[in-house]
């Protein structure tokens, strides 16, 4: 019993003792696992190749081939090698001074912040008009024009064909306004290198946003013409001694309240100015607006007002207390769209005629209002000759001195300085009457050859407004970047002056950038690769590829403007790798950019001359940041969604019958007429925008036909090119010119705030779709993809 009992007692010590082991081994296989999860693969250098073959032996188990053999011998003959090693194993190879160890941390190909869907604006329309709703801080006063130096016999100066044929060349002629102070009411007058503003004053209506000195040019315009310095560079006005100040009342639609225009004549009164430019009009009489004109002429001042641009005198122009003034072409007849009956007193250039523009540029305008003023020009001319010209003398003056050349019988005659100077000898003391003998005052043929003189500073606003179309505010590179405040170019400025230079600088580049130069990459060292740059978002690249560009001309403007570096126009050291300081851009792409901000440079250094230190690291760096804005602006423009609704006047596809100018997708429409009838065109649109869930606004130009259309607009017909038509006409969806200020903005906002990024958005709630896929080429002018 004793003996049976023993044994039962040995046999449950042995189980337990076996149950031990089996924990034990459980336990030790769990560790095991997690130490087998817990493994890492880590790549490793020895010191010698006698180290790693040690490494190598001791834990060949764990070798990774993460390659083919011939590829692993890259890491062989540097005596690398990748293990997939526990932590503990890991620190027992690191503890040895023979390796050194690094976790083999996976990669990811470079990617842009763009992608195809962009996030969604941070605000609506409303609340960025709300919060923006304050007027400009600037003081135009602050600002120093440049001023030429003589000495070694410096002068750019040119004399334009509608300031010779009127006034020959002010420089040499004996009155130029002296002490004659004029009044230009209009939108503003910009601050300017060749304008000496003497004061500015504003009458007109408040405005959402950045509140221009100039809301559209038009002002600068007419001062350039009227009294442009003669300081050696850019162009001449008529009466370039006169004191020019500038009265504004037009707000950023370009219209003005009778009331405001009313303060402005007031103001006049008041601050006894001689002359007064009026560019503006009304259809109907205003009994109130007359009683103030007669009042400013009964103050002896000289109102000088545009006739109008539809073949009929408007108001102001038809009061008699007024100098109303017709256009004329360079082949010396009336122009087609300029009134020619009884109420007009006389004619002056009204087409390509050469003045200075916003933005410190130089234009060509078109118009009776640049017609006025080239008469202001002579009246302040002939004030400066005898001041105590009444204003009826000075309108008789004017009229009666005019040439008859190339004008129909019954017109006025062709506004004259000389020969009104000379009239203007007739009347003294006992204020005789004037006489009409002007025959022998002026060289006829040498008024002709004047027309002929093609002397022209740089051109600019033609690709900035629409045509047909005086002014449209806020639709251009130009306007959009004006529109601006002050403070966004102030990196590297030292005073206002350098501000303004800094967004003249801007403004030129983005406007630069529409050049032919610009336009096309076909046939150049792209390799095939790109046919199109990005800088006008064509319908060829995804939002993401022109994201990419935007990253890359962010970073190089940052360098400069926030960074202080010089930029670099070496295209050999943005190397052959497809990123820039850890951003994607294409090679190829990037260095053909960088090939193209050398040739905008040069053309920058050539249109400053000395009046721009294009050398400065800010200036090349603002450089950048213009050509990236206009990248942007066109983006937002052209890359809009044509919708199903938009073409088809219901769900059944049935064509639209009108167009409707409205500001959104939600409230614009397409008129059929545009196919020219050929239906497959029709179809083909539609089909893309069911496929697609829209088209981009830059492939409807391409079913058109490549012609003018007769569109007619607010009540207005307007003969314009396919381009016009739709894509580049700012009363067609109107809100992407909105969105395109607000990117403008943006971008610059980020660029003050030295942000290491920028952001596109996208502007669904504003009622601006974006399409943000890539058409490809073959696709574009024909087929459905």
């Amino acid at each position: 019993m004793k003996i049976k009992k023993i044994i039962v007692f040995m046999i449950l010590i042995s189980i337990l003792l076996c149950n031990n082991v089996l924990i034990d081994a459980k336990t030790n296989l769990n560790k095991n696992v997690i130490n087998q999860s817990d493994s890492k693969e880590y790549i490793i250098k020895g010191k010698n190749n006698k180290n790693m073959k040690e490494l190598k032996e001791r834990y060949r188990s764990k070798i990774c081939i993460n390659h083919t053999i011939s590829d692993e011998k890259y890491l062989n003959d540097e005596n690398i090698t990748t293990l997939k090693l526990t932590g503990d194993e890991k620190e027992s190879v690191r503890d040895s001074s023979d390796y050194i160890v690094e976790e083999n941390y996976t990669v990811s190909g470079l990617k842009s912040d763009f992608k195809d869907e962009l996030k969604e604006v941070p605000c609506t329309l409303e609340e960025y008009y709300n919060r923006n709703d304050y007027e400009y801080s600037d003081n135009p006063s602050e600002f120093i024009p440049y001023e030429a130096d003589f000495s070694n016999g410096f002068n750019n100066e040119i004399l334009p064909w509608n300031i010779e044929i009127v006034a020959g060349d002010p420089r040499t002629n004996e009155f130029s306004g002296s002490g004659i102070k004029v009044a230009i009411i209009d939108s503003g007058i910009d601050v300017h290198n060749d304008l000496k503003t003497r004061e500015w004053i504003d009458f007109s209506d408040k405005v959402y946003g950045y509140k221009p000195i100039d809301n559209s040019g038009h002002g600068t315009e007419m001062a350039g013409i009227i009294a442009a310095r003669n300081n050696g560079i850019g162009t001449i006005g008529i009466a370039y001694n006169a004191e020019i100040y500038s009265v504004k009342i037009l707000d950023s639609g370009n219209k003005a309240s009778i009331s405001s225009v009313i303060k402005a004549i007031e103001w006049c009164i008041k601050n006894d100015i001689d002359v007064i430019n009026m560019s503006f009009g009304l259809h109907q009489d205003s009994k109130l607006l007359h009683e103030y004109i007669k009042k400013a002429a009964e103050n002896n001042i000289t109102i000088v007002a545009a006739a109008g641009n539809n073949g009929r005198v408007q108001y102001p122009a038809k009061y008699d207390e007024v100098i109303s003034v017709g256009g004329i072409n360079k082949d010396l007849n009336i122009a087609s769209y300029s009134p020619k009956d009884r109420y007009v007193d006389v004619f002056a250039p009204s087409e390509m005629a050469q003045t200075t523009g916003y933005v410190g540029t130089y234009t060509k305008s078109n118009g009776t209002s640049i017609a006025a003023a080239h008469v202001t020009g002579i009246v302040a001319t002939l004030k400066s000759k005898n001041s105590s010209l009444t204003f009826r003398e000075v309108k008789e003056i004017i009229s009666k001195s005019a040439l008859k050349i190339n004008m129909e019988d019954n017109a006025a005659g062709l506004v004259n300085y000389q020969n009104a100077v000379n009239m203007c000898d007739e009347i003294g003391d006992n204020r005789v009457e004037v006489t009409e003998d002007k025959d022998n005052y002026v060289d006829f043929e040498n008024v002709k050859h004047c027309a002929n003189n093609d002397n022209y500073v740089e051109g600019s606003w033609s690709m900035d407004k629409w045509q047909g179309v005086i002014r449209t505010e806020g639709t251009g590179h130009y306007t959009m970047i004006n529109a601006m405040d002050t403070e966004y170019f102030a990196m590297g400025a030292a005073n206002y002056t350098d501000k303004i230079h800094n967004r003249w600088i801007v403004a030129d580049a983005a406007y630069l950038t529409d050049s032919p130069a610009f336009k096309s990459w076909e046939n150049n060292d792209t390799g095939g690769v790109y046919n199109y740059p990005p800088y006008h978002a064509n319908v060829h690249y995804s939002i993401w590829q022109v994201g990419q560009a935007v990253n890359f001309m962010y970073e190089l403007t940052r360098n400069s403007l926030i960074l202080g570096n010089q930029f670099d126009f070496n295209i050999n050291n943005y190397g052959n790798t497809n990123e820039y300081r850890g951003i994607a851009v294409h090679a190829t792409m990037k260095k053909r950019i960088i090939y193209d901000l050398n040739i905008m440079y040069a053309n920058l250094v050539d249109h400053y001359g000395y009046t721009l230190n294009m050398g400065l690291a800010s200036s090349r760096g603002y450089m950048v940041l213009g050509m990236l804005l206009h990248m942007v602006e066109d983006m937002y423009c052209h890359k809009a969604k044509i919708t199903y609704n938009m073409l088809c006047s219901s769900e059944d596809g049935s064509i639209g019958q009108s167009d409707v100018f409205g500001s959104t997708f939600n409230d614009s429409s397409i008129w059929c007429g545009i196919f020219d009838y050929d239906w497959s065109k029709y179809w083909e649109c539609r089909e893309i925008i069911i496929k697609h869930n829209g088209m981009p606004m830059n492939i409807l130009k391409f079913r058109m036909q490549d012609k003018n259309y007769n569109i007619i607009c607010n009540g207005n017909s307007y003969l314009v090119s396919r381009n016009q038509a739709y894509e580049d006409n700012p009363y067609f969806y109107s809100n992407r010119y909105a969105v395109s200020v607000y990117m403008t903005e943006s971008v610059l906002r980020d660029m003050k705030n030295a942000v290491g990024s920028t952001s596109l958005y996208g502007f669904d709630f504003w009622g601006v779709s974006i399409f943000s896929e890539a058409v490809p080429k073959k696709y574009v002018s024909k087929g459905v993809w």
